[in-house]
This record gives C-alpha cells, sequence and structure tokens, in this order.
C-alpha cells in the first residue's frame, strides 16, 4: 500500500510538473486550453441546441394531438352510409379508445353587417360529447358550445326580425374571428351553394344559413384557428345536403405513437361498400398530415449534430496535435526518467 502511494504520488508529482509549462512552451499551453475549451463548447452546445429542437418537437407534437384525432378514416367514395355501424365496428378494433363522427368542407363566410363575401373556412360538423372523447375541443372553446340551445341564440332570436333564418351556434376559430371582426353574439352567414342567374349571369343564387357565433376556438395553432369554424353534425349534414351522411371518422388510439399500426388494422378489418363493392377505407395519422413539418424538423437536428461534430473533430485535433508536439518536445526527459527506473506505463 505504501509502495503503491510514493508511486501514485511520484506519477502526478511528475505530470503536474510537466503540465505547468515554461515559458517558451507557453504557446502550446494556450492552444492546449483553447482546444478543451473547444471541445467543451461544443459538447454543451450540441446538448444544448438537441435539448431545444426536442422541446420544440415535443411541443408541437402536444398541440397537434389536442386538435386533431389520431387517425382520420375517409371513405373510398367520399362519404359514409351507415356509418354508426363503421364506428362500432371501429370502436372494436385493438388499441382504440374512441371514434366520433364528422363532416366537414369548405364554405363562404360573409359577416351579417359586410355587404361582401370575406373568403372561405373550413366548416366543421361535430358531436361536441364525442369529439371530447377524440381531440380537446372543449378545452379551448370561449363560451358555449351548445349548438342548439344556447341562451345566447335564442336572446339573438328575440331581437332579430327575420327569427326564423337563425339556424342556430357555431364556433368560430379565434383567428378568423379576429380577421372579420366577429364577436360572441355576432351573426355570421354561410353560404353553401352558389349558381349562376340564369337571367343575369354576373350574378348568382346563394344558399344562405345565419348562424349565431356562441364560442371562440382558440388553440394556439393558427393553422387551426384561422380555418375552422365547428357547427353540429346534423346542421352540417343538413347545409351539404348529407343527411344521415358523414365524410370523415375521427379514431382515438391508446398511445399516439402506434396510430400507424391501428390505421393498417383498420384498413384491413373494416371495408365500406362502394357501389356493390367492398373496398378498403382511406386512412390518415396526425404524422402523415404534418409529415412536412417533422422531416424539415429532423433534417435541422441532423445538420445541426454534423456541423457541431466538425467543431468537435477540429478541437480534438488540436489537442491531439499540441500533446504529441508537447512528448515530441520532451523526448530527453522521458529517456533520462526511463534511466532512473521508470516503466513504459508510468
Amino acid at each position: 500500500m505504501g509502495l503503491a502511494r510514493i508511486l501514485s504520488s511520484f506519477e502526478w508529482l511528475v505530470s503536474s510538473r510537466y503540465l505547468r509549462s515554461r515559458r517558451k512552451q507557453s504557446f502550446i499551453s494556450i492552444i492546449s486550453l483553447i482546444s478543451v475549451g473547444g471541445v467543451g463548447i461544443g459538447v454543451a452546445t450540441v446538448i444544448l441546441v438537441i435539448s431545444v429542437m426536442n422541446g420544440f418537437e415535443q411541443s408541437l407534437k402536444d398541440k397537434f394531438l389536442v386538435n386533431q384525432a389520431h387517425v382520420n378514416v375517409r371513405s373510398a367514395k367520399g362519404y359514409f352510409d351507415n356509418y354508426q355501424e363503421q364506428i362500432d365496428k371501429i370502436e372494436k378494433i385493438e388499441d382504440v379508445i374512441a371514434a366520433s363522427p364528422a363532416i366537414y368542407s369548405q364554405l363562404a363566410i360573409q359577416p351579417k353587417r359586410s355587404k361582401r363575401i370575406e373568403g372561405t373556412i373550413y366548416i366543421k360538423g361535430i358531436n361536441p360529447v364525442l369529439e371530447n372523447n377524440v381531440t380537446g375541443f372543449s378545452e379551448f372553446v370561449d363560451g358555449s358550445f351548445d349548438f342548439h340551445g344556447s341562451a345566447l341564440i335564442e336572446e339573438v332570436r328575440r331581437r332579430s326580425s327575420q327569427r326564423e333564418t337563425i339556424k342556430g351556434g357555431i364556433v368560430l376559430g379565434y383567428s378568423v374571428a379576429s380577421r372579420l371582426d366577429i364577436n360572441k353574439g355576432d351573426v355570421l352567414r354561410l353560404i353553401s351553394k352558389m349558381e349562376p342567374n340564369p337571367a343575369n349571369p354576373s350574378t348568382f343564387f346563394a344558399d344562405v344559413s345565419n348562424f349565431v357565433v356562441i364560442g371562440l376556438y382558440e388553440s394556439g395553432m393558427f393553422a387551426y384557428d384561422n380555418a375552422f369554424g365547428f357547427i353540429s353534425l346534423e346542421m352540417a349534414q343538413d347545409l351539404y345536403n348529407r343527411e344521415g351522411h358523414i365524410n370523415l371518422v375521427q379514431v382515438r388510439t391508446s398511445s399516439p405513437e402506434i396510430a400507424s399500426k391501428v390505421a393498417s388494422k383498420i384498413r384491413r378489418e373494416i371495408q365500406f361498400s362502394n357501389t356493390g363493392l367492398y373496398s378498403a377505407p382511406r386512412t390518415s395519422t396526425w404524422v402523415e398530415s404534418h409529415a412536412a413539418l417533422f422531416e424539415a424538423i429532423q433534417l435541422e437536428k441532423l445538420v445541426t449534430v454534423v456541423i457541431e461534430a466538425l467543431i468537435i473533430l477540429v478541437a480534438s485535433f488540436n489537442i491531439a496535435s499540441t500533446l504529441i508536439m508537447m512528448v515530441m518536445e520532451k523526448t530527453r526527459e522521458i529517456g533520462i526518467l526511463r534511466s532512473m527506473g521508470s516503466s513504459k506505463m508510468k
């Protein structure tokens, strides 16, 4: 034990002696410190950047997953007949937690006080209770989502001169409402069909329905808040002339990571009738819906790692070359230590 301690002290003494450079070797020491510092900073930067990118990616995933279902199922012919029967079948598939019917399409919109159409948005017909089973719809609604019996609807009907034209309530994306300067209690016109006027080709006949804004939907995702409005499933079916039909089944799985696996099961086990023939439904997962974005994030992470790896590699070469120079300069001292009895390992 005593001999080992003496040898250890000897090694520390010699190493510490040569770590402290003489004046003529100060340049080599500075290079060494800079190289070691470069490696340390490079590694710290890699860890920091990757952590930030992973956090950003996870934040996006969380926002996507509360705004949409894990799997969307569409019929090959565009809409579902007897959709409740198909939903029941889907809910029996392993790893499926819930399924919800929906129907949506783009409609032209016009605030009641405006004289012109203000563009189009996606109007999605939903059952609020079932929608909450697959998305976080109710978490982001400021106001009511009682599309039929809201007190706000009745209040607007009482003061409206066209009471019979108020079809129901709509929950409007927050950014859409801001763009159109619409608040809760205002009337929004949805134009579901426009046909040319035979008597005057420059004008159109429009199928217009009035809805009261009963709530605002603010998810924090501009792509959703600036593109969607929500009405009841029955109202949407009436607007689109699809009574008893839907064009989308939304599915929530036990884990977002197995969405592709569940989508494959749905395609394999569920078939829809299409003019006497049977074909598998079309499915899309939440990852496929945002594939370009996630691919861009992965590419950015890869490029960042490669750049930082090159920085660390250059610093490592500097350290290696500095150590080689130090050893070459101390060849005579090493020979003296060997002659005094030091082994190669020391």
